[in-house]
């Protein structure tokens, strides 16, 4: 299976994942914790277009897409989050 276009079991802080691809789940990030972050463009093939298994605190999910399940997010928290514009 492929891990995450963009992040494996990271911890972000301030940053930006834009435009990252990932071969089953996890377009964006997979299994890591994000804090004040933009996750944008995104695209999985199977679950999680922006974020699989991950923790999201005050971030902005926008415009990403995954074939399966959870454009946005799958499986995960978010708090304080902006999730909008994200296809399945």
């Amino acid at each position: 299976m492929y891990k995450a276009g963009g992040v494996y079991r990271g911890r972000l802080s301030d940053c930006f994942l834009l435009n990252n691809n990932a071969g089953d789940s996890g377009g964006g990030a997979m299994e890591c914790e994000l804090e004040r972050c933009v996750v944008s463009g995104n695209c999985a093939t199977n679950s999680g277009g922006g974020l699989y298994q991950s923790h999201a605190v005050n971030c902005l999910i926008s415009n990403n897409t995954a074939r399966s399940l959870g454009g946005g997010m799958y499986q995960g928290s978010a708090s304080n989050c902006w999730v909008v514009d994200n296809q399945n």
